[in-house]
């Protein structure tokens, strides 16, 4: 797990890693990915063949969508990482894999009650640290919803990043 702070021009950048655990996951990875390029060789030879059948293609574009939105949050839990850009004004929080990113801005007057949450003992929080979560996380309300930063950070990384944050948002 790393975390890096940098000045970048009109902004700060802090960089959450986290760290790796290919074995496993890697397999994991592999089943969607075979799963699209079998998709796609069928949708090849139904072309050549002029046997496309139109629900096909429905079919197909609706697996691709659904293998982005709902693969996402996996595939960021497991090779991805996170961005947070602390800006005058508000702050954009970034999930990366590859290429592929998903932002949100959050303007700070809106955001409260910034903590470090520990929920080892919440229902349902057994057996999260196999899918490379962690117990410990950042959390902050923003209108009446809780947002987290680091779902794969230790307690140490979570009270460096609430240094952080607390030097730049008012509340």
């Amino acid at each position: 797990m790393g975390i890096q702070l940098d000045m970048k021009d009109g902004f700060i950048e802090l960089t959450i890693r986290p760290e790796r655990k290919e074995t496993l996951i890697a397999i994991l990875l592999v089943v969607p990915i075979v799963g699209i390029l079998v998709m796609c060789g069928k949708l090849i030879e139904q072309a050549l063949t002029d046997t496309l059948h139109p629900f096909f293609i429905v079919a197909f574009l609706l697996f691709l969508w659904l293998a982005y939105k709902n693969l996402f949050g996996f595939y960021w839990a497991t090779l991805g990482y996170e961005t947070v850009e602390i800006h005058e004004k508000y702050i954009k929080l970034s999930k990366h894999v590859g290429k592929l990113k998903e932002s949100k801005e959050y303007i700070m007057a809106n955001i409260t009650e910034l903590k470090v949450y520990d929920y080892r003992n919440d229902p349902g929080a057994s057996g999260t640290a196999m899918f490379g979560f962690s117990n410990v996380n950042v959390q902050f309300k923003y209108g009446k919803r809780t947002e987290i930063i680091g779902k794969q950070i230790t307690q140490e990384e979570a009270e460096r990043i609430i240094l952080v944050l607390r030097n730049y948002i008012p509340n």
